[in-house]
């Protein structure tokens, strides 16, 4: 009736609690959503394969305490954070342990890092650019986040093989791919038997160089670093957070771990079932043997 006078509808009591449970039922399928966005965090997918990128040419310039540069590497990850920009990463990481300028100037394994991902780096702070060869291929950032990762990875075997030998002018990618092929030449350059194979991960990234495929690429950087990092008393899952360590309590020394690391890559070769088709079809295109003989004649097992 107070409507009526007002020449204004008042909504019904029964519609006005439909209105409500709509909205609801809206607010969980959007938060339903969300979840399934963050699940999937294509974002943090993108990171790793960046950070991956980085890792892997760092590991195939550095020449002289590599495990120091790339434990100090990975604390720059840490503090860069989300950021996937070259520049401010390359900017601040002449900050850390081993990558800082010396008295002589940068460090050269930041240089290399500089000049292969910010080759305007000087123009940007105000130096003096350097003159580049017209024979310069494109880098990293110059071409798509995901192409130039897959073409980086082909492209890092060459500098691999350049670092370990010392010889910048070789040109026939069929002599660098079997020279990479040949761990006997990279022991003698940069040996380290007596090291430990799960304290030294400089491993994992080198011998991602090995394979071609983007795909097999990542996915043999994570396992192995899942590999390494289960040999702990603790590891921290993505999904389960911090559980025991798979491998916690066994044999450590390099013999055992060699012998694990060629069973794990074989049993996924062997999949359990046909949902893990997938993975069998990747490890296809990891050379294991090329692998495990790389890891072997490196620490003299």
């Amino acid at each position: 009736m107070y409507g009526q006078l007002l020449e204004k509808s008042i909504p019904e009591t029964s519609n006005t609690s439909s209105t409500i449970e709509t909205k609801k039922l809206e607010k969980g399928t959007l938060e339903e959503g969300m979840r399934t966005i963050v699940l999937q965090n294509p974002e943090g997918e993108a990171l790793k394969d960046w950070q991956n990128g980085i890792r892997v040419f760092a590991a195939s310039v550095i020449k002289r305490d590599k495990q120091k540069l790339l434990s100090s590497l990975e604390d720059a990850f840490a503090q860069n954070g989300d950021n996937q920009d070259y520049f401010a990463f390359i900017t601040m990481l002449d900050n850390f342990e081993g990558w800082k300028p010396g008295k002589n100037g940068p460090s050269t394994a930041w240089t290399r890092l500089q000049e292969h991902y910010v080759p305007d780096y000087n123009q940007r702070i105000g130096k003096p650019a350097k003159k580049q060869s017209q024979n310069k291929k494109p880098t990293q950032q110059e071409k798509g986040l995901f192409d130039g990762f897959v073409d980086g990875l082909q492209n890092v075997a060459q500098t691999v093989i350049n670092a370990f030998t010392g010889d910048e002018d070789k040109t026939n990618k069929e002599d660098l791919k079997q020279e990479l092929s040949s761990p006997g030449k990279a022991k003698q350059a940069v040996s380290r038997v007596g090291k430990s194979i799960l304290e030294d991960k400089a491993w994992i990234y080198e011998c991602s160089t090995l394979i071609s495929d983007s795909r097999a690429n990542r996915q043999f950087i994570e396992d192995m670093e899942w590999f390494v990092g289960n040999h702990n008393d603790t590891y921290y899952d993505k999904k389960k957070g911090k559980v025991p360590g798979y491998y916690a309590g066994h044999d450590r020394t390099n013999e055992r771990v060699l012998e694990r690391i060629r069973a794990y890559m074989d049993n996924k070769l062997k999949p359990r079932n046909e949902k893990m088709r997938w993975l069998a079809d990747i490890y296809a295109n990891i050379p294991i043997n090329k692998i495990i003989d790389y890891i072997s004649k490196m620490y003299g097992v």
